[in-house]
């Protein structure tokens, strides 16, 4: 993983050789770095597209405005700085009377 601010990290992947699969490992292993995370007070995880399928079943979602699967750890985060990436909207001009 790669710590991109004092709140969140990317997660390059996972890894769990072949014949352990299927025996919830891979969740087991993305819960304790969740967990580790939190306690370093992060409050988002970021990872690849192609992780899709194993993550959005562990609590990530598509994020346009954060480019990729996100995994917010404080579910609070997200709506606070939701405006930090929405597009600003123009002022209409209007004419002094």
């Amino acid at each position: 993983y790669k710590i991109q601010s004092e709140e969140v990290v990317h997660l390059d992947g996972l890894v769990v050789s072949t014949p352990l699969k299927l025996r919830g490992i891979g969740s087991a292993l993305l819960e304790d770095f969740a967990n580790r995370m939190v306690s370093q007070g992060v409050k988002v995880i970021k990872t690849h597209f192609f992780l899709r399928d194993f993550c959005s079943k562990r609590g990530f979602k598509v994020d346009r405005a954060w480019g990729g699967l996100v995994r917010f750890l404080d579910p609070n985060y997200g709506e606070l700085n939701e405006t930090e990436f929405s597009p600003v909207e123009p002022e209409q001009n209007s004419t002094e009377k």
